[in-house]
């Protein structure tokens, strides 16, 4: 069986897709995990009586600590930006990884033709 040059361009993208999207939703879970974390030290604190100022209540301790806005807001930026800034990421880690596995393929391919005696 031939592979042909058109079926690894598109099986490249199909997994190039997948890659990019799969990449960036694992990034914003565990951006969004890591921001929770952070809230959950902020309730414990709040509850805490220890934690809240003198006249303060619980909602206005939470506002003071950051935990009623979105995430986006937290970091300075829009859903738009984060998430072209996410997926251009992990498309160019993508061509940097294919790029060096073509090379590799080639090298390899260089160096067993060497040993094989084939001009080709």
């Amino acid at each position: 069986m031939k592979i042909r040059r058109k079926g690894l361009i598109r099986l490249w993208i199909v997994l190039s897709v997948i890659w990019t999207v799969g990449w960036s939703v694992y990034m914003f879970h565990s951006w969004t995990t890591e921001w929770a974390n952070v809230d959950s030290m902020a309730f414990r604190n709040c509850s805490d009586p220890y934690g809240l100022q003198p006249g303060q209540t619980l909602a206005q301790c939470l506002d003071a600590a950051g935990v009623n806005v979105n995430y986006f807001e937290r970091e300075h930026t829009t859903a738009l930006a984060w998430w072209s800034e996410a997926l251009g990421a992990s498309f160019l880690a993508d061509i940097l990884a294919t790029a060096l596995l073509v090379g590799l393929f080639y090298v390899a391919r260089w160096v067993v033709r060497g040993f094989s005696g084939s001009t080709a």
